[in-house]
């Protein structure tokens, strides 16, 4: 297979996927200030340990995955590639298995958001929850100011189903993501 050809895979396996620009993997991404000058849009850019970073979920991400700003993208993005990527653009993963991966991963990810928002009672049931992990950030804070609000079952669900996506994306995407440090 061709450089070309599997260049268009993977970006088709990334538009597919984008849990690397939605904000499921990571909160935020180290940006330059020209790169930050040349994006257009409500991005929003921030500073921590003297290093310019830009938050994700990215505003230029579209909803059907594709990045809006793709010939102008940070370096960061450019250059980041996850072992499901890498598995691919080697050959020891065929596309349609690694895109079946994709598809598992967001149903996994949807019912680990669901569970979490139906656990978490009162105000902050939908307070920001864009991804699992924010879903499931809630419902803790939830627990932690009313815990004789949360049913005991529903929590455990949650977790579960959270834990459940965390080591999916550990065994194919990222292996250090959400471990605790």
């Amino acid at each position: 297979m061709s450089f070309t050809v599997r260049f268009i895979l993977s970006d088709g396996l990334c538009v597919s996927c984008s849990l690397c620009c939605n904000g499921t993997l990571f909160s935020r991404l180290a940006i330059s200030q020209q790169e930050a000058d040349r994006l257009e849009g409500d991005i929003e850019v921030f500073t921590r340990n003297e290093k310019l970073r830009m938050r994700l979920p990215c505003p230029q991400l579209g909803n059907d995955g594709a990045c809006g700003c793709y010939l102008q993208r940070p370096k960061t993005c450019r250059t980041y590639r996850c072992q499901l990527l890498k598995r691919n653009e080697r050959g020891a993963i065929p596309n349609a298995d690694a895109l079946a991966i994709v598809k598992d991963l967001h149903a996994m990810q949807d019912k680990a958001k669901s569970a979490a928002i139906d656990a978490t009672p009162g105000p902050e049931r939908r307070k920001g929850n864009t991804n699992a992990a924010q879903a499931m950030r809630a419902l803790k804070t939830a627990r932690s100011k009313h815990p004789e609000e949360i049913d005991k079952y529903l929590f455990q669900n949650a977790e579960f189903h959270f834990e459940t996506f965390v080591r999916y994306v550990r065994l194919h995407l990222q292996p250090n993501f959400r471990k605790e440090k």
